[in-house]
């Protein structure tokens, strides 16, 4: 499911827990506590008290000398001892990143430098583990704080047995369990589940009026897949969010994992009534995106509720206007889902807007106003979310060309682009192979792949080599891409081809047969973590690899079910359809959508 994902990194946003940053955050982990203890009999002396206040400047150098001579005076201050190691080891990472920072260093210096860093690192744990000997058995709190600053720094070690940070954790808790270990506990533990309930659970016990710790459980539970508790957790924290707040009120996570969790449950009804009390009430704009979600499946339910709202709440009637709109498209009633999208662009003139009244347009037949929508949600949107569908819009128009013309006159092979850009020269090269324009192809892929190696350059490099008759370098790539390890769900759709190009056909029928299970699996049950592929992608894989009734059946599933299926200027021309062009199946199957694509616009004139 697309939202699934949200929830599997919501942690940083519950407790504002990040990673370990590459570079050690200069903080005295024991500030407040070393000076003013009982536990510390040297809390007075003259040098541990300068030592600190170098820390506290930032002024490592001095800190580690005031520190040293503190130990010489009192060698067994343990407080001293284990400050000591963070300055040293601090002090060692800044003079590492002098010379890394530094623009004229040699390789040579920056070889030397990391050496040294490592040395000075290394004989700073053994100071840290010294100091920790000496602090006093029952000062439970600088005990754990000193096993959580071993911790840390041992983060920040390459190749460190994880086991042996775990290790210090756990002696952190056992002597002394605090908010600071258990979160920290679950920071390092965040991808284990089960860790991170206990430990949050324990944190709940420390604060139980923490709504934070709610929010961190009911995430939780949903990775968990326990969506029962999830539900009985977020209406728990709503409860004492609105009690601490003295009024109604929502809290935009626990909101979505409440309407997510109804909807795992099979409780789509309740769902949507939510969703649209959210929208209503608290104006949480996106519990839109679930309820349409949940559309996709209830259309005329979905339908219903709406124009209830619309009707008890005049007051949000262009986003009633524009989520009906967007139920009529799902139920591919184009036409009213214009006249929708139309009564809200007489208020709202932005390029969202604009671009749903270009797709219904196009669905409709009605090229000329397609195209006119679409440029101008593109010119208003300045190019950042449109221009891809624009070009998407053009090449099912048959209008290839005119993005050549467009483009390259435009096209700079420089390495600094964003990726929008990135994405747009893929979409000209993906024309300029429709047009067997190889040597263009070619010259704008190359900037390209030392920018990224990944799969989808690499397919098109390889195709157009092909069409240059550049074979072996073509096969090369192929095999590039079969050992990216490890390849992005998304580029499995390369893979597939290019192990069949290397005579690798079996795995590449597997691979292609499992992209349409998880779309069947989909539409059967909504199971999986993401959206799967298209049909009509899933068709061009089956198309490469010579299985015609395959990509005919995906074809015909593609006009059925995907968002905008009516791609004849792509389908007539896309080389990864080459092997189906002269079926008469395929130009059957063709014409009877073209033909019905036709009939959308004679009938709505």
């Amino acid at each position: 499911m697309r939202l699934r994902l949200v929830f599997f990194t919501l942690l940083a946003f519950v407790l504002g827990l990040t990673a370990i940053a590459e570079e050690l955050e200069v903080e005295g982990i024991f500030e407040g506590m070393t000076v003013n203890t009982s536990q510390n009999k040297w809390a007075s002396s003259k040098y541990f008290i300068k030592g600190l206040d170098a820390f506290d400047d930032v002024d490592m150098s001095l800190a580690v000398e005031m520190f040293e001579k503190e130990l010489k005076q009192h060698p067994s201050n343990g407080y001293a001892m284990c400050n000591l190691a963070l300055c040293r080891f601090t002090k060692a990472m800044y003079e590492k990143n002098a010379v890394k920072y530094n623009d004229e260093s040699t390789e040579k210096q920056l070889e030397i430098a990391r050496v040294n860093e490592n040395k000075a690192k290394t004989a700073a744990l053994t100071v840290l583990d010294n100091g920790i000997a000496l602090l006093p058995s029952s000062d439970a709190e600088a005990q754990c704080q000193a096993y959580r600053l071993k911790a840390d720094l041992l983060r920040h070690f390459e190749d460190i047995d994880s086991t042996q940070i775990a290790a210090c954790y756990d002696k952190a808790i056992a002597v002394h369990p605090c908010e600071k270990v258990y979160e920290e506990h679950i920071d390092f533990f965040f991808n284990n589940t089960d860790v991170v309930i206990a430990d949050a659970k324990a944190l709940r016990k420390l604060n139980p009026d923490d709504l934070s710790i709610v929010k961190l459980l009911a995430v939780m539970s949903y990775r968990n897949e326990d969506y029962g508790q999830c539900l009985e957790l977020c209406e728990e924290h709503n409860a004492m969010l609105n009690k601490a707040q003295g009024e109604d009120a929502i809290d935009a996570q626990v909101g979505t994992l409440q309407l997510a969790s109804l909807k795992e449950l099979g409780r789509e009804n309740e769902a949507m009534d939510l969703a649209l009390t959210f929208i209503a009430d608290y104006e949480y704009t996106d519990a839109i995106q679930l309820f349409l979600e949940i559309a996709e499946k209830y259309p005329d339910l979905a339908e219903i509720k709406i124009k209830q709202r619309m009707f008890a709440e005049s007051g949000e009637e262009m986003l009633w206007n524009f989520m009906l709109g967007r139920i009529m498209e799902i139920k591919k009633d184009y036409g009213t889902a214009l006249e929708y999208f139309k009564t809200v662009e007489k208020a709202n003139k932005e390029a969202f807007i604009y671009n749903e009244i270009a797709n219904c347009y196009y669905m409709l037949g009605d090229t000329d106003n397609a195209l006119l929508y679409i440029d101008a949600a593109t010119i208003m949107d300045g190019g950042h979310n449109y221009l891809l569908a624009r070009d998407k819009m053009l090449i099912n128009l048959g209008k290839a060309k005119e993005i050549i013309n467009e483009k390259m006159t435009r096209v700079e092979l420089v390495k600094n682009i964003n990726n929008v850009e990135f994405l747009q020269r893929l979409t000209l090269v993906d024309v300029l192979l429709q047009e067997h324009d190889y040597a263009q192809a070619v010259s704008i892929l190359e900037p390209l792949l030392e920018m990224d190696e990944g799969a989808s350059v690499l397919s098109l490099y390889a195709t157009a080599l092909k069409g240059l008759g550049r074979n072996d370098e073509a096969k090369r790539c192929l095999q590039q891409i079969t050992e990216i390890d490890p390849l992005p769900t998304s580029e499995i759709t390369e893979l597939v081809p290019a192990l069949f190009e290397l005579g690798r056909g079996d795995e590449a029928l597997n691979k292609a047969n499992m992209l349409a299970q998880q779309w069947e699996d989909f539409q059967q049950n909504r199971i999986g973590n993401e959206e799967p592929e298209t049909c009509y992608t899933i068709a061009t894989v089956f198309a490469q690899i010579g299985e015609s009734d395959k990509a005919l059946e995906y074809l015909e599933k593609h006009f059925n079910f995907d968002y905008m299926p009516y791609d004849f200027g792509l389908i007539e021309r896309d080389w990864r359809l080459d092997n189906l062009r002269e079926l008469p199946q395929f130009k059957a199957l063709v014409e009877k959508y073209k033909t019905l694509w036709k009939s959308n616009a004679s009938s709505t004139n």
